[in-house]
């Protein structure tokens, strides 16, 4: 944005709160409707990319430079909202589809792949396109910009050079925005066709004070277990002890019967 828009970084980062909104509204709405009203995770996800969509087309019918920044708050909005409602629903298929002795496992990879190497490799491959691409368009544009045309003739050099970049740099971002605008409603139909028999578990996890409680019961009932074990061996061993005690006067008393019958 402030390359192509021309914002300064304090515009830029002040979008972050309506990003914010977007993350807390769409967590609230993943709670009712994806925890409370038990839907699906095809129709989560249809919603998630439905609202990824606005964002995209908003910026590729409207970017332009003269756009304010007030135009961007409801596709930013969108935006947050539908990333956050994505990594809620493929957290919750974690949990209920991965053992749990991986569990902690497959939560670390997919955190490490959507925050680490999912932004990175994501800006390197668009800006690995945003420069190629915006390389040909800029050949596009400038192939009738020589002295034969009269309107290049008219304006000095450096400042028609910039025009072509400047222009050149519109068209590569609003043909990136429709490349990916392209891309997610493909997605889109994939998941409105996309017949499955995964089902919605229960979403809502115990409280940290439940848990707790439960597993303070679990250990109370192991040590009234072990008591008894305990118990009952104790008895056992006693019990052992006096076979051996009275084996041990047997062998005595027939040792002295049989003495006595030799004198």
């Amino acid at each position: 944005m402030e390359r192509i828009l021309g914002f300064d970084a304090l515009h830029v980062v002040s979008m972050n709160w309506i990003v914010l909104l977007g993350i807390v509204a769409g967590s609230i709405f993943t709670y009712y409707m994806f925890a409370l009203r038990r839907w699906g995770y095809r129709r989560m996800l249809t919603f998630a990319f439905s609202c990824i969509i606005v964002y995209l087309l908003v910026f590729y019918f409207y970017l332009d430079y003269d756009l304010p920044k007030e135009a961007l708050y409801l596709p930013v909005f969108f935006r947050g909202m539908g990333y956050v409602i994505v990594a809620i629903c493929f957290l919750t298929s974690i949990s209920g589809s991965v053992p749990f002795r991986i569990f902690f496992h497959a939560v670390t990879t997919h955190t490490f792949v959507s925050a680490v190497l999912g932004g990175v490799i994501g800006n390197a491959v668009l800006g690995r396109i945003l420069a190629v691409v915006m390389k040909r368009n800029a050949l596009l544009l400038g192939a009738e910009l020589d002295e034969v045309n009269p309107i290049a003739v008219c304006v000095p050099l450096p400042q028609l050079y910039g025009m072509v970049q400047q222009q050149a740099m519109m068209v590569s971002m609003k043909e990136i925005f429709g490349w990916l605008s392209m891309l997610a409603l493909f997605c889109l139909l994939v998941f409105v066709l996309w017949e499955s028999s995964w089902r919605v578990g229960n979403i809502i996890h115990p409280k940290y004070s439940t848990i707790r409680h439960f597993m303070k019961r679990e250990l109370r009932i192991d040590r009234l277990i072990a008591s008894k074990s305990l118990v009952v061996s104790t008895k056992w061993l006693w019990v052992f002890w006096g076979i051996i005690f009275v084996g041990i006067i047997l062998i005595i008393d027939n040792c002295v019967t049989f003495v006595n019958s030799k004198v």
